[in-house]
């Protein structure tokens, strides 16, 4: 068994992507891992520092920025696993224990996702949904070999994790929640005592590249409606 951690990253190499990846060096057994960093449309050192780590780190390099799904989804293409982690560039890890919380569920094998924040969706009609943040998540190789990968259609960002999941669950894998006691945002992301060991800085490079006006118009206007027109109830 072999797990591939997926990173996508568009610069901030010093302030997120270094951190990051000395954070999974620091709390990660690699022995039986790949790490694989994509990066687009970076125009400061990324390249030549993820160059630098050696195995089991991998670069996928596109001069241009590809957006969220697109990224992920070419990470997903180039990655062996037979469970892949997305992990955005923004977080840290803080404890070894991060992987075994991600994969014991899968003991079960009818589960097909798990991670730190699974929260509800309203799709419109009265149709409430369950979706993993895709910040941190787990997902078993087959989910990809059957639904696919993430729908560009979402493109730059935002939603993708919410359809996604909501095509997983429709061919009836589960998505398992870890710890399975967490309800509250704010307790997976702290820096200490959280109940999963992980710290989501959260929007950095979207925050850089969308003002607020903008966000809500690609996500409210845009995505948000794809989703309750695909899932909702009219």
């Amino acid at each position: 068994m072999k797990i591939s951690i997926v990173i996508g990253t568009m610069n901030h190499l010093d302030d997120f992507l270094k951190p990051c990846i000395e954070s999974i060096k620091a709390h990660t057994n690699l022995e039986d891992k790949e790490v694989i960093i994509v990066a687009n449309g970076c125009v400061d050192n990324t390249k030549e520092y993820v160059e630098s780590l050696g195995e089991p780190f991998k670069l996928v390099w596109f001069d241009n920025p590809l957006g969220f799904p697109r990224t992920y989804s070419e990470g997903i293409v180039a990655s062996a696993g037979d469970y892949v982690i997305l992990l955005n560039n923004d977080v840290v890890i803080l404890s070894r224990s991060w992987i075994d919380l991600l994969l014991n569920p899968f003991t079960d094998q009818n589960v097909g996702l798990t991670g730190p924040l699974k929260f509800t969706f309203d799709c419109g009609g009265g149709v409430t949904r369950e979706a993993f943040a895709f910040w941190c998540v787990m997902i078993k190789r087959e989910v990809f070999q059957k639904i696919g990968y993430l729908d560009e259609i979402f493109h730059p960002f935002g939603s993708e994790d919410i359809d996604f999941s909501i095509r997983a669950s429709n061919e009836g894998y589960e998505l398992v929640q870890v710890p399975d006691n967490v309800s509250c945002r704010f307790l997976v992301e702290g820096p200490k005592g959280a109940p999963f060991p992980i710290w989501h800085k959260g929007s950095g490079t979207i925050d850089e590249h969308f003002n607020d006006r903008e966000k809500k118009q690609l996500l409210e206007n845009k995505n948000m409606r794809i989703i309750c027109d695909r899932y909702g109830k009219r």
